[in-house]
């Protein structure tokens, strides 16, 4: 197969171990020198918002302009904006739908007035 596709052998035996690829798999997780010292601080200001109304809380580019003037940060936007929305999808509650193939069902014993 690898020959009549022009692929890599190792790409042929991937396929055939999964049914679906895998994706990417990060090995170790992503170093952030630059961002490392005020990881704390951006923890703290994200957690003083969660008792802020959505529309008070800060932005990506709100955090990014207090750790310059505040902090001395000498590093770049998008990092922090990363960092940001990373901490944002981890909190983020999530809910699966409940649903049954047909002839496959789920009762609930309960009483309802």
């Amino acid at each position: 197969m690898a020959q009549e596709f022009g692929i890599a052998r190792e790409t042929v035996r991937k396929m055939l171990r999964y049914s679906v690829p895998p994706g990417y798999r990060r090995e170790r997780p992503v170093k952030r020198p630059k961002l490392g010292p005020w990881i704390g601080v951006i923890n703290a200001i994200l957690e003083e918002d969660k008792n802020n109304p959505v529309k008070q809380r800060h932005t990506a580019k709100r955090i990014f302009d207090r750790l310059r003037q505040e902090y001395a940060y000498t590093g770049g936007y998008t990092i922090v904006k990363d960092y940001v929305r990373l901490q944002g999808a981890r909190t983020r509650e999530m809910f699966v739908p409940l649903t049954h193939a047909p002839g496959k069902a789920q009762a609930d014993f309960g009483e309802a007035w």
